[in-house]
């Protein structure tokens, strides 16, 4: 591959609709990963300075990828999802589960669909402001993944 066609690897790869994290610690730094690029990660006081240094930690993890020989993921697409869900549980959970529900009023799809949105939603503030900022896009964690980090 020539550098001319790596450079347009990774502006496309900067550029794309690849699924990005956004998030803030305890001490008001933020941090924000690429999904698709397991251990791609960047951070910064702001969270537009974290997205800014997001760009050059996925030039170095683009071109560290591509120098292995391998191919950069393509993006998830926000149409792969259909809603369902098949979900395994212990049976003492599962019990636990339709018994709140039933307590609750609700079905037992219900309580865990709220369980679940509940749960994802606590991100959902750093969500709707890195969709403000970027655009769409998903939000996912990766974790124990080897890092580039700009």
């Amino acid at each position: 591959m020539t550098y001319k066609d790596e450079a347009g690897v990774i502006r496309a790869a900067q550029l794309g609709p690849y699924a990005r994290i956004l998030t803030r610690d305890e001490g008001g730094r933020y941090a924000v990963e690429v999904l698709e690029f397991p251990g791609c990660f960047s951070s910064g006081d702001s969270a537009e300075e974290a997205m800014s240094n997001l760009d050059e930690a996925i030039e170095v993890w683009v071109g560290a990828t591509l120098d292995e020989g391998a191919e950069v993921p393509p993006p998830m697409l926000h149409g792969e999802f259909s809603g369902r869900v098949t979900l395994r549980l212990l049976p003492s959970v599962h019990e636990r589960a339709a018994l709140l529900a039933r307590r609750e009023g609700v079905s037992l799809n219900r309580l865990l669909s709220n369980a679940v949105s509940h749960y994802v939603g606590y991100l959902g503030g750093v969500y709707e402001e890195s969709q403000r900022r970027t655009g769409p896009r998903a939000t996912a964690v990766a974790e124990d993944s080897p890092s580039y980090e700009a």
